[in-house]
């Protein structure tokens, strides 16, 4: 819950509207500002030589706000917007939660998965071998044979999508996690084969 980057990116929305939130409250306080100036003049003419003036000034105003308008709606509104941001973090936090139950759910139920796909595959071939002799020795039809390949590469196929849905599932949890890692994408690119010079 304290790496995921969906949920630190929530929370600095939070920490933006509770800064929005003081901004606006801190518009109804009195403000007071110094004034300082400072001015130096030279000047030469002919009846005056190297003639100079220094003029410094220095003042305070108040400002007192009396009357605010529209200012404590924007001071409202700044609330609801933080309260808003709360409960958009609250709801994020429970599809971090649920994802994160999923995908290591998908990835712990993975291996068994995989190996039940195997056994898919074992046994498609085997049919598809004894339909291939039961062709030939007249017992079997060519739809049989053809049946029978469907059946392999749909277990095939069943069999990739267990060994890449797993894959998925992990890296997906450690993203969520927020501890996916170069060595993580490293080790499933292991399973891929390197295409041919």
């Amino acid at each position: 819950m304290t790496q995921n980057a969906d949920l630190e990116y929530q929370r600095q929305l939070v920490e933006i509207a509770r800064y929005e939130v003081s901004r606006q409250r801190a518009g109804h306080f009195p403000t007071v500002r110094l004034l300082m100036q400072h001015s130096r003049s030279k000047s030469e003419t002919s009846s005056a030589y190297y003639q100079g003036h220094r003029n410094s000034t220095v003042g305070i105003t108040v400002n007192i706000p009396l009357y605010g308008g529209g200012a404590w709606a924007a001071s409202r509104q700044a609330d609801n917007n933080l309260r808003n941001a709360l409960h958009t973090l609250d709801g994020r936090m429970s599809e971090v939660i649920l994802d994160l139950k999923r995908q290591y759910r998908l990835s712990v139920s993975g291996p068994a998965r995989i190996n039940a796909s195997l056994q898919a595959v074992r046994a498609a071939e085997t049919a598809l071998e004894g339909s291939k002799r039961g062709l030939e020795a007249g017992d079997r039809i060519n739809l049989d044979v053809l049946n029978a390949v469907e059946q392999l590469f749909t277990a095939r196929r069943d069999l990739a999508r267990a060994v890449y849905g797993t894959l998925d599932a992990r890296l997906t949890l450690r993203y969520r996690a927020g501890v996916l890692s170069i060595s993580d994408l490293k080790e499933v690119a292991e399973y891929f084969p390197r295409p041919l010079p």
